[in-house]
Formats: structure tokens, C-alpha cells, sequence
């Protein structure tokens, strides 16, 4: 998975996966990939992943690959891994939903492999991590993506006033257009950026509430199999 997150994300950031791309692309083309919420999020989910294969491999040689690793004392980075993977599952199922509801019929862009990897690979890992991991587990936790979104819409609001401008098209040389997200970061119409917002934190909670209701499902027919519970009966319920 670390290996599929790194690629996708180099190829969104240098437009590989663009094939009608006309112009070469500089320095500001490459730092204004990181003031879009999807990229952002990607990014998120790399560094959560390769945050996640680190502390697991440093564990297993810490208790040399063989004896089994403790789960009654968790470290504090693990907690923050903990957030952090919730976060990204939440933030990447709602990414998809908006982006594709709202923001593709109206965009500029084709549908090429940078949208995919974008907008589907963050999604289907998020997937894979709910199938195979024991988060999301508590309700309680979607603060985190509340304050994530909020940040970032605060991020399009700042960046709109200071004469910040969305990427070119694959037909420009040069964007014109101060807008990220057609639809949803237009700030000369704020109350549509606020329904918007309102919309995608609406969309975040409910496939919160979704995944972690199933995950609890999941819990409670595994506490019926006491051997398939080993390596959940001593996880902590924060």
C-alpha cells in the first residue's frame, strides 16, 4: 500500500497521469498542488501509510519478528497514528462523493488518470485499511475531520484574497482562474462555499457514522469467536 500511495501521489503531483498536457510546468505549478483538498489528502494518506509500515516494522524487530507484540500498553504515537488513519478514511471517502457529485460535471479538466488516482485509489485503499484494521471504532472521533475541513476552507479563503490562483488546465499556459474547486471554494459566492462546506462535513459524519457502525457489527460477531479476537480484546476504546 505504501508503495501504490507513493506512486499515485508522484504522478498527480508532476501531472504524469495527464496525457494532452501542452506547456511545461515550474516551480508554481508544483506548490500550487498542495492548496487542493484532494491532494492534500493523498498526501495525508501517504505519510499515514508509511507512518503506519514504520511503526509496525520497528515493533516487529523491536520484539525480533517472532515473540508476539504486546497490546495492553500503546504509545502515544500510536494513538496519534490511530487519528490520523481515521481521519484519512473519513476525509477519503468524502473526497470521492464530492468530487464526483459536484465538482467533475462542472470542471475543466478531463477525466484522466490524475483524477483517478485523486479520487478513486485514496478512496478504495480506505476500503482495504476498513476490511483488514479495527478503526474506525468510536463515533466521537469525526471532530477530527471537523477541524481538518475547517482549516482547509479557511486555506481557499486566505488563498483566494491574496490573488492565489488554481492550477492551469491542461490547455493553458497560464490559469486564469482564482477558483479551485468550481462549485465549492468560489469565494466571490460565499454562501455557495458555505453550502458546500456544510454539505461535504454532512457527507464526512454520515460515512463515519456508516464505517464505524459496521465496524462495531464486525466487533461484536468476532467477540462470538473468542479465537478471532486475539488481537482486538486489548484494544483501547478511545
Amino acid at each position: 500500500m505504501v508503495f501504490l500511495c507513493v506512486a499515485a501521489w508522484i504522478i498527480t503531483l508532476t501531472d504524469l497521469g495527464n496525457p494532452i498536457r501542452k506547456y511545461n510546468r515550474g516551480t508554481t505549478f508544483y506548490l500550487e498542488y498542495f492548496v487542493y483538498y484532494s491532494n492534500i489528502s493523498l498526501t495525508l494518506y501517504m505519510v499515514t501509510v508509511s507512518f503506519g509500515a514504520f511503526f509496525i516494522t520497528m515493533k516487529a524487530y523491536k520484539y525480533k519478528f517472532g515473540r508476539p507484540v504486546p497490546t495492553d500498553k500503546v504509545c502515544r504515537f500510536r494513538k496519534v497514528y490511530w487519528k490520523l488513519h481515521q481521519m484519512k478514511s473519513m476525509v477519503a471517502l468524502s473526497v470521492t462523493t464530492a468530487y464526483w457529485l459536484i465538482v467533475h460535471p462542472v470542471s475543466d479538466y478531463p477525466l484522466d488518470l490524475n483524477n483517478f488516482l485523486a479520487h478513486v485509489t485514496n478512496s478504495a485503499l480506505a476500503l482495504f485499511d476498513f476490511a483488514v484494521t479495527g478503526l474506525p471504532y468510536n463515533f466521537s472521533v469525526v471532530w477530527i475531520g471537523w477541524i481538518y475541513s475547517t482549516c482547509y476552507i479557511v486555506l481557499t479563503y486566505i488563498y483566494w484574497t491574496s490573488g492565489g490562483y488554481a492550477r492551469p488546465s491542461p490547455f493553458e499556459e497560464h490559469s486564469t482562474s482564482k477558483v479551485l474547486y468550481k462549485n465549492c471554494t468560489d469565494w466571490g459566492i460565499p454562501g455557495r462555499v458555505f453550502a458546500c462546506f456544510l454539505g461535504f462535513i454532512f457527507s464526512m459524519s454520515m460515512w463515519h457514522v456508516l464505517t464505524t457502525a459496521l465496524n462495531r457489527i464486525r466487533l461484536r460477531w468476532w467477540k462470538e469467536r473468542p479465537e478471532d479476537m486475539k488481537g482486538f480484546k486489548n484494544m483501547p476504546q478511545e
